[in-house]
């Protein structure tokens, strides 16, 4: 995943289950082994942080 990027974000980033919304990654915060926290803008302008699991897992 890189800076721009649209993803779907999830309330819970492991299973991919319930959908929040689509967002925009801003900027990295932490970087784990099948997972990463990113500053993201949901598509309604809202700003927030959140887990998102790395492709291809």
């Amino acid at each position: 995943m890189k800076r721009n990027d649209k993803v779907v974000i999830y309330h819970d980033p492991i299973t991919k289950k319930r959908p929040e919304g689509e967002a925009i990654l801003l900027n990295r915060l932490v970087q784990q082994f099948d997972q990463e926290y990113w500053a993201v803008r949901f598509m309604n302008g809202w700003v927030s942080s959140r887990w998102i699991k790395k492709k291809g897992d």
